[in-house]
This record gives structure tokens, C-alpha cells and sequence, in this order.
């Protein structure tokens, strides 16, 4: 019946689209599609009868199952002998429940047949004449029930097997069919089974039953299809069976009532009613209205099977169900594992794949099923702006439980895969940094990344659009987002197995780390403090030979025993980088030492060459008079007797040491120039020797005749110099006291240098083993010049300063000017602008104002002495904001001239910014100033100014660190993205960093 019905499409009156529902169960249902009216004008049938309801009716009619096999059941048996007294609260008899195909009540065929009821046999019953009382209809009941009870209770087993026959001239055939022990006499079961069916056909009449209403009946039949209303036989054979079956049911529930209602019950009143059931009494029900409103609600407004929102299901279910924001495939891959980098890009990528293939392909193909479903009359038109919302408020729930299940599974994948022994893993780097040994990035790093990327996945779809916004551009209202949830509870438990699987992985690299230990001298900087405690001092040759043997077999240790890359779990760990690095710093601190070692070797053999050559060129050097001669003598005898053998075993020590550093140091070619030029200098050096003593044979000869002539001319210098003390006798004019003076003194200069000559002279024939020669001349001609001396200096003083003595009026011009002072300072300040100007007016009451024409006479005429105080606080005012205009106007200037540097980067066509260090030191600087300035109390006159300097500046400053930041960015990824195989696999990338080629 109804199970074979389709489900009809209903059309609502307001002109909107048709929307699939699902009819009510109670509601006419239409067959065609016909305009539903509003609740008031429902048919009145559907107004009248919705409480009414029938049962569904298989579409099978099978033999009843109480006579396909015998009852399991015995009555009495649990009471005992006495069957007049069942209990009171249970049925005595419970039919088998009926299932599809089976028929309730079937009776033996000759039964059957006495039972056959033809529809047109019943009327209905008459109106009554008048409403009776409660306790009258309970009286007549009771009678009613006492007339039964009498013939149930009757004893006559010949009633269960003639009485039948009695009435209908047959023998009443049994519902089982009997023991075969028994086949003579009935068991007590099969007896108690007979009485129960003989009470329900012929314990009741049939007359006395309500019969079955027919707006029962023609509700049962508005529920079927058209074409099968049409069918009148079977239709008609249909009702009969209806009947039938419901006056059994009727017949059955009486008898039942009888068998379990005690006998001699007080009716004097009625038995307590619970207050729902005294509403449910209440004829016409208060409530009705209320259901038939709710379900008319429902009815119009239950989207969840709409023909629309069925086929996006189905579109995500066959199209997107394996869609995910994270492919986990991938990272099932042999490839080799990821950087977490490499991994934070690959998850963008996936992310930025599948928001394109939301935002692309299931946005449009939903789009599309709406634009299908409005041309159909699937959903609501703009007429009916409310059931529109509540339709795509249905639309967006379906999409947000969609997207929600996208993120379940991506995360539960997602956490699968990080639990799993068979993916690709990440790269775990060891490294040194501060004296220690770290992961980078760091297992911390490492888990809060890993953590991320559940927010991630779950922000990234919280910015889609809801459906309506896609489909009506002018959608009135802000833009509305589809929600979907991923419960706290679940993203936290998978977190916290990601946390332990990190935690459970991470021991494998934290173990393989404590293998380095043996380094820890080395890693943690004592290796390096202590070669530079050593440094500090100074060691013989061999301990610097110990030290470099040392830590130069230390690096080949390390080179060949540590492990360079070793799969842990989850984790590749590279140490390739920390062994490079340990050997370094072994190499390093070697190479420090030979440093140091070759510096002293080179500037011994500097130092060594420099002497040799020094020596060379001192006796070499041509004595130029009597004492460089001499000194020429012995040096020349003292380097060659003592000198020049310790030269020689310092000669010896290099050769031994230039033999060690060959073998662990490269030398350059100025090294390997220097250390021959030291040896040979040892072989040339004798023959500089005798050049020498050559050289002090000639210039000795020479040195000894012109020291012959000297003597001769220096009798006769002072000579001339006595005759000229004995012309000064004669001089005497007052107004020539200068040039006597400094006649005077010209020649008291001269006595002097013949003084020194004097003694020169005495030198030489000293080295030349002369007799020494004494000059008395000398002193005589000084002692006579001397008073001479004396008076022409006391005349030309005292002439000099006679008229500065005598005629000098200038203190009291000082002393005058000095009380204009202040004014001087105050008003003749550069800083003092307009506005100070018009201060300074107001307090002396006219105005004033520095021009061209002012002087300080002006000034001193205005008298101003009173104000001078008052001035001083402007002046110091204007001084103070004199100096931040010119460190503005300064700052200002050092920029006019500045220019970034652009140079272009290698063969790439693209030009990066260099030498940016002097720009960002006084970028730097001029900020500091610039904000230490606003912040002054006397920046109120030029605040605008300097704020909109401090804006210029920041400003500068953060495009300035923008653009590094993504030249630096650029640089490291330059290289990457134009080797060849990254131009391979990522040709697209790969022309952004090529175009300019």
C-alpha cells in the first residue's frame, strides 16, 4: 500500500519553486501536482479525521502462524487447577504477534464461513437520544459483562465441540491440530485454546460491536496511487478483509478486558485519570490546532530531503569524498624525507590545491544543481525571502558537514601518517650553536610545527563562502562563511598523539647525540679558550709542534668515525653538518696554531733579514764627517766578531722549523721569497765587510786634511769677531739703539757657534790621536761684548713701553660697556624669531623687532634694563629651539646627498641594493635623535615638522627592512629554483626567477 506509493513533489502556493518533502503521514496526499491551500482551507475530511489512523497492510496474505504450528503456551498451568480465578492484571491469552503476510484472528474454514460479513450488512448505528451518566454506562457494562462471564465460565466441554455446530450446522475445526496422544480426548492446552476462540466468535454478537467508520475507509483509500483506486474487485475484497479484521480485533480486545477484569468491582466512582489523559478526553482537543500548525511547519519547511541538497550530497560523495587538504600519499612515498621547511611548502601547496578544487570545481557544480533546481521549482524564488534563508541555511549545513568531514579525515590521515613506521619521515639536523650541541629545528620546533598544522587545516577553510553568496551576487547582508566544526575534544586527542609520538621518536636522535660527548672540549669552546690561552704566551717550538700533531689528528678521527646521516624513526638525522663543523674547528684551532707559528717564523726570518740588510747598508754607509767614521770602525768590528755567528745559529733553529711547518702548512710565494732571502744574505755578508773597512781607509785620509784647514779658519773667524766688539765703542746715537742691539746680537750668535766649532775641533783630533788645540780668543771677544749686550736691550724696552705707560684711559670704557652686557646677550641672540619677537613686545608694551636698521644704540635708548630678566627665560627659550631646528635643518642635509647602491646580481638581469651598512647606522641615528627631539619641551614650534620627519624615517626604516627581507629571501632562492632539475620539475617556479634571462 503505502510502501509501493512514490513519493509525490509538493508545490507551495506562495509561487516559489517546487521543494521535495515528504508527505505527512495523516495528510491527504495528492497524485498529481496540485497548489496547496492554506491551513484553513485543508480538506474538512483531513480536519475532522487526523486522529484517525490505520495500521499498514502487507501486500502478502499468508496463513495465519497459529495454525501453522501449536502454541507454546498452557493456560492455567500457572494457576493450577482452579481456572474460574485468573489473575486480575494479565490477559489469560496472547495471540502470536502478526507479522507481513499473516492475517489477524484467521479461524478454521467452517467458522469462516459462519463468520462471513457482507459490508452492506452493517449500518451505521442510530444517534442517541440522550447523553447518560458515567455511572449508568458502567451499570450496563457490567451486565453486559456478568451475561458473558456466565457463559465463559460454564464447564460443558461439549459447548467447545457441539456448540459450534449447534449454531452453524458444522463441527468447529481446531486452530492446531491435536496430539496425537490425545486424538480422543483434547489436552487441557488445546481445550484452553478452543474456549479462548469460541468466546471471541461466538461469545459476542456481532450487532453489539461499533462497525468500522467509512471515512476510515475512504481516508485508507485517498493514500493510494490513482490507478489503483481504479481497481474495484480487488478494492472491494480489500475492504471486506478490513472489516473482518476489525471487528476481530474489536471482538478479541473485549473478551480480553473481560478476562482480566475482576469481578465485584466498586463503579460507584470513577477510578483516578492522569491529567494527560483527562486532556486527551477533552473533545474538540485545545492542541489540535497547535499539531496541525506544527505539522504544516514541518511539512513546508524539512529541506534535509530536497531533491537539491540529495544531489550535492551525492556531488560530494562521488567527487570530493577523497578529497583532502593534506595528501598523506605523498608522504608514503620512497622518496628521501622532508625538511620541515620543505614540509610547511609542501602543505601549502596541498592547501592551495585543494581550496582551488573547492573554490573551482564543487563550488561551481553546486552552483550548478541550485541553478538547476530554481529552473525546476526545486527551491524557493526572492518572493519568499524567509523560506529562501531557511533553505540555503539548510544548503550551508550540508556543505559545512561536508567540509567538516574533509577536515576529519585529513587530520585523522594526517596523524595516521605521522604514527606510521612507513612515511617518508623528517630531516633532523645536528648542530652547534652557543658551545652546544641542538636539533635544528629543534624537537620543540619540530612538535609546535607538527601541532600547526591542525590549525592550519582548520583555518583554511573557514573563509568559504556560503552558497548563497555565489548564487545571488547581490545577496543583501554581509558575506556569511560556511561553519564547519571539528570538535576541541578530538583535535586535542590527536594532538596529544602526535605529542607522544614526537616524544617517542625524538629519543633515538637525543641518544645518537650523546655520542658526541668525547668533543665536548671541542664544542663547547674550551678547545678554543685554551689554544687561546696558549697563544697568549710564549712556548718553545715544540709544544706548538704537540698541539698542531694534536688537534690535527682530532679531525681526522672525526672525519672517519662519525656518522654522517642515520634514519631514527620518524627522523633522518644529519650530523653531516656538526661533523663538518667539529672538523673545522679542529682544522681551525690547527690552523690557528700554524698561523701563530708562521707568523713567528716569518717575522723571525723578517727580523733576521731586516738586520742582515741593516747591517749591510750601515757598513756600506759613506761617513759623512770624523764621528760617523769612527762609529762606522766599530761597528763594522763588533757585528762581525760577535753578531754574525749568534745570526748563525738562529739560521739553524729556522732550517729546523721551516722543515716541520712544509709538511702540515702551505707556504705562499712571498713566505717561500723570504725564507731564501734570509739564507742568502748570510752568504753575502762577509763580503759587505770588507767593502767597509775599504770605505774607512779613504774617508779617514780625507777627514784628516780638511780637519787641518778648519783649524786655520777658525783663527781667523775670531779675529774678524774682535775687531767687530772693538767698533761698538764708537756708536752712540739714542734713536739707533735697535739696530745696535741687534748688531749685538748677531754677534753673540756667532761666538756661540764658534764654541761648538771649538769643540768639534777637540773631537776630531781626539779620534784622530791629535794633540788638542785650546782657542782663549774666543772667550776674550765674548767677555767684551757682554756689556754691549746688556745696555742696547734695557734702551729698547724701555722705549717701547714709555707711551703705553703714559697714556691709557681704557678701563673706563670697559666698565661702561659692561652694563649694556646683558641686554647685548639677550636681545642680540640668533635664535630669536617673529614669535619671540611679539613676546618681548608685550612685556615692554611697544613693538619691537630686529631688522636691518637695528643697532645697539636703538637698543640701549629703549632702555630695557628692567625686562632684562624677563628676557632671559625667552632668550633661553629661543636658544634651546635654535638648536632643534639646526639639528633638523642638519639631518635634512646628510640626507640631500644620499644614494642607495644598486648592483646587478650576477648573470640574472635583476639589480639587488649593496652597501647599505653607513645608510642604516644613520638611518638608525637620526631616529634616536629624531624621537629624543619630540620629546623635548621646547619642540612645541616645530612638533608638526618633526613628526612628520620621525613618519619619513620610520617609514624609510620599514621599507628598507621589507625589502632585505625579501632580497634575502630572493638570493636563497635564486639558485634553488634555477638549477636545471628544479627547472624540470617545477618549470613554472622556476621562469619566475629565469624570466629576465
Amino acid at each position: 500500500m503505502r510502501g509501493s506509493k512514490r513519493r509525490p513533489s509538493i508545490k507551495p502556493t506562495g509561487g516559489g519553486s517546487p521543494c521535495v518533502k515528504k508527505p505527512h503521514y495523516n495528510a491527504p496526499i495528492p497524485h498529481k501536482r496540485e497548489e496547496f491551500a492554506p491551513h484553513s482551507n485543508l480538506p474538512k475530511d483531513v480536519n475532522d479525521q487526523t486522529s484517525q489512523f490505520v495500521p499498514e497492510m502487507s501486500l502478502r496474505r499468508e496463513q495465519p502462524p497459529w495454525l501453522q504450528e501449536p502454541p507454546v503456551f498452557t493456560p492455567f498451568a500457572r494457576y493450577g487447577s482452579d481456572r474460574s480465578q485468573p489473575p486480575a492484571t494479565e490477559p489469560l491469552f496472547r495471540l502470536p504477534a502478526t507479522g507481513p503476510g499473516r492475517r489477524r484472528g484467521a479461524v478454521p474454514p467452517h467458522i469462516a464461513e459462519r463468520c462471513v460479513i457482507k459490508r452492506n450488512k452493517f449500518t451505521r448505528p442510530a444517534k442517541k437520544v440522550a447523553t447518560q451518566s458515567y455511572l449508568q454506562c458502567r451499570v450496563d457494562r457490567e451486565q453486559f459483562r456478568r451475561r458473558l462471564v456466565e457463559l465463559l465460565t460454564s464447564n460443558d466441554d461439549d459447548t467447545l465441540t457441539s456448540g459450534p455446530a449447534s449454531r452453524t450446522g458444522s463441527v468447529t475445526e481446531l486452530p492446531v491440530p491435536l496430539s496425537e496422544s490425545s486424538s480422543a480426548d483434547p489436552s487441557a492446552q488445546e481445550r484452553a485454546l478452543l474456549r479462548y476462540y469460541y468466546y471471541i466468535h461466538n461469545g459476542i454478537e456481532t450487532g453489539q460491536v461499533a462497525p468500522m467508520a467509512d471515512q476510515w475507509l475512504q481516508h485508507m483509500d485517498s493514500m493510494l496511487a490513482a490507478k489503483l483506486r481504479s481497481r474495484a474487485e480487488p478494492l472491494e475484497k480489500l475492504h471486506i478483509e478490513l472489516t473482518e479484521e476489525y471487528l476481530f480485533g474489536v471482538k478479541k480486545a473485549v473478551v480480553d478486558y473481560i478476562l482480566t477484569e475482576r469481578p465485584g468491582q466498586d463503579y460507584a466512582e470513577p477510578p483516578p485519570t492522569l491529567p494527560h489523559r483527562l486532556e486527551l478526553r477533552v473533545t474538540p482537543s485545545p492542541w489540535r490546532h497547535s499539531f496541525l500548525h506544527h505539522r504544516r511547519l514541518i511539512f513546508f519547511n524539512l529541506w534535509s530531503i530536497n531533491t537539491c541538497l540529495l544531489q550535492i550530497l551525492d556531488l560530494w560523495y562521488k567527487q570530493f569524498s577523497e578529497l583532502r587538504l593534506l595528501d598523506s600519499s605523498e608522504l608514503y612515498s620512497a622518496e628521501p624525507a622532508l625538511e620541515l621547511s620543505e614540509f610547511n611548502h609542501l602543505l601549502e601547496e596541498h592547501i592551495a590545491r585543494t581550496m582551488e578544487a573547492l573554490e573551482h570545481d564543487w563550488f561551481p557544480a553546486v552552483h550548478h544543481i541550485l541553478m538547476q533546481g530554481a529552473k525546476r521549482n526545486m527551491m524557493p524564488s526572492l518572493s519568499q525571502p524567509d523560506k529562501l534563508e531557511t533553505f540555503f541555511n539548510a544548503v550551508a549545513t550540508l556543505m559545512s558537514m561536508n567540509v567538516q568531514n574533509l577536515l576529519l579525515h585529513t587530520i585523522w590521515e594526517y596523524t595516521d601518517m605521522l604514527c606510521s613506521s612507513k612515511s617518508r619521515g623528517f630531516v633532523l639536523h645536528l648542530v652547534r650553536s652557543g658551545g652546544e650541541l641542538h636539533f635544528q629545528p629543534t624537537v620543540d620546533e619540530f612538535e609546535e610545527q607538527l601541532l600547526a598544522v591542525f590549525e592550519r587545516i582548520i583555518a583554511a577553510v573557514q573563509k568559504l563562502k556560503r552558497a548563497e553568496t555565489r548564487v545571488f551576487l547581490d545577496w543583501p547582508g554581509r558575506a556569511q562563511y560556511l561553519k564547519p566544526v571539528v570538535l576541541p575534544e578530538i583535535v586535542e586527542s590527536l594532538k596529544q598523539r602526535v605529542r607522544a609520538v614526537v616524544a617517542e621518536q625524538s629519543v633515538g636522535p637525543k641518544e645518537h647525540a650523546l655520542w658526541y660527548e668525547r668533543y665536548e672540549y671541542l664544542i663547547s669552546g674550551q678547545a678554543n679558550a685554551d689554544v687561546e690561552e696558549f697563544l697568549s704566551g710564549q712556548h718553545p717550538f715544540e709544544e706548538y709542534q704537540e698541539q698542531v700533531v694534536r688537534y690535527h689528528e682530532l679531525s681526522y678521527e672525526i672525519n672517519c668515525e662519525s656518522a654522517k646521516v642515520i634514519r631514527l624513526g620518524m627522523f633522518e638525522l644529519r650530523c653531516d653538518t656538526l661533523t663538518e663543523d667539529l672538523v673545522s674547528l679542529a682544522t681551525g684551532l690547527r690552523d690557528k696554531i700554524l698561523h701563530n707559528m708562521l707568523a713567528n717564523h716569518n717575522a723571525t726570518n723578517k727580523t733576521l733579514s731586516e738586520e742582515y740588510e741593516q747591517i749591510t747598508d750601515k757598513s756600506l754607509t759613506v761617513p759623512s764627517n770624523t764621528a760617523q767614521l769612527m762609529e762606522l770602525k766599530e761597528y763594522v768590528d763588533q757585528t762581525e766578531s760577535v753578531r754574525i755567528p749568534q745570526m748563525e745559529d738562529q739560521l739553524r733553529t729556522i732550517f729546523s722549523h721551516l722543515l716541520f711547518l712544509s709538511d702540515y702548512a702551505e707556504f705562499s710565494s712571498a713566505d717561500l721569497r723570504h725564507n731564501t732571502e734570509t739564507f742568502l744574505w748570510h752568504q753575502r755578508i762577509p763580503a759587505v765587510f770588507d767593502e767597509g773597512r775599504s770605505i774607512y781607509r779613504q774617508k779617514r785620509v780625507e777627514f784628516e786634511e780638511a780637519l787641518k784647514v778648519r783649524r786655520e779658519r777658525f783663527l781667523e773667524e775670531l779675529e774678524t769677531y774682535n775687531k767687530q766688539v772693538e767698533e761698538l765703542e764708537e756708536l752712540g746715537e739714542l734713536p739707533e739703539l735697535p739696530r745696535y742691539l741687534k748688531r749685538a746680537q748677531g754677534l753673540e750668535e756667532k761666538l756661540q757657534q764658534a764654541l761648538d766649532k771649538t769643540t768639534a775641533i777637540n773631537d776630531e783630533e781626539e779620534a784622530f790621536e791629535w794633540e788638542v788645540t785650546n782657542y782663549p780668543r774666543r772667550k776674550e771677544v765674548a767677555d767684551k761684548l757682554n756689556p754691549y749686550l746688556r745696555l742696547y736691550t734695557n734702551g729698547v724696552e724701555f722705549s717701547v713701553k714709555y707711551d703705553s705707560w703714559m697714556s691709557a684711559p681704557v678701563k673706563s670704557a670697559i666698565d661702561g660697556f659692561r652694563a649694556h652686557l646683558p641686554e647685548v646677550q639677550t636681545l642680540g641672540n640668533p635664535g630669536l624669531r617673529d614669535r619671540h619677537w611679539e613676546k618681548i613686545s608685550e612685556i615692554v608694551g611697544f613693538p619691537i623687532k630686529a631688522d636691518s636698521e637695528t643697532t645697539l644704540a636703538k637698543i640701549i635708548d629703549l632702555n630695557l634694563t628692567d625686562y632684562i630678566s624677563k628676557f632671559e627665560s625667552i632668550s633661553e627659550s629661543a636658544t634651546k629651539e635654535y638648536n632643534l631646528e639646526r639639528a633638523m635643518d642638519k639631518m635634512r642635509a646628510e640626507w640631500k646627498d644620499m644614494e642607495f647602491n644598486i648592483v646587478p646580481y650576477r648573470e640574472s638581469g635583476t639589480s639587488i641594493l649593496s652597501s647599505l651598512d653607513e645608510i642604516q647606522l644613520m638611518l638608525d641615528d637620526h631616529l634616536v635623535k629624531t624621537q629624543t627631539m619630540r620629546g623635548s619641551p621646547f619642540i612645541k614650534p616645530f612638533e608638526e615638522q618633526i613628526c612628520e620627519w620621525e613618519k619619513t624615517l620610520t617609514n624609510l626604516q620599514e621599507i628598507l627592512d621589507e625589502w632585505l627581507k625579501v632580497q634575502i629571501t630572493w638570493l636563497y632562492l635564486e639558485p634553488i629554483f634555477s638549477s636545471p632539475d628544479i627547472m624540470s620539475q617545477m618549470p613554472e617556479e622556476g621562469r619566475r626567477f629565469t624570466y629576465r634571462r
